[in-house]
């Protein structure tokens, strides 16, 4: 979570001059969670979006954000299954709203899994 209230700090929020971030987590049907980070910052247009989550993305436009961001996406693609990760939602001049969908676990699937793998 940290690079994306960063990026929503630095390239959301800084640029406009003043604004505000809210996160919320909730569940999402049965089996994941939604974090999501929301900044009322200087939006990003579609294009902007499609090139941040692009993993053959070779064009640099200066921001550092996007390879800190594309990373988070593949991280949480390749540890938990493409179904999760990240998504974006923006219009410009107004909001970007980042999306984390997490695999939903209970502390008893938790350790079930965790005592399965220790007896392999």
């Amino acid at each position: 979570m940290q690079p994306l209230v960063e990026n929503a700090i630095f390239h959301g929020i800084e640029p406009k001059g003043r604004g505000h971030i809210v996160i919320s987590v909730e569940k999402s049907g049965e089996s994941a969670i939604l974090v999501t980070i929301e900044d009322n910052g200087v939006g990003m247009e579609e294009e902007q979006i499609a090139r941040i989550l692009s993993a053959s993305d070779s064009e640099s436009d200066g921001l550092f954000a996007n390879v800190g961001l594309r990373s988070v996406h593949e991280r949480l693609r390749l540890t938990f299954g493409d179904q999760y990760g990240l998504s974006i939602e923006s219009e410009r001049d107004r909001y970007t709203k980042m999306n984390i969908l997490l695999p939903y676990q209970t502390m008893e699937s938790s350790t079930n899994q965790s005592a399965n793998l220790a007896r392999k």
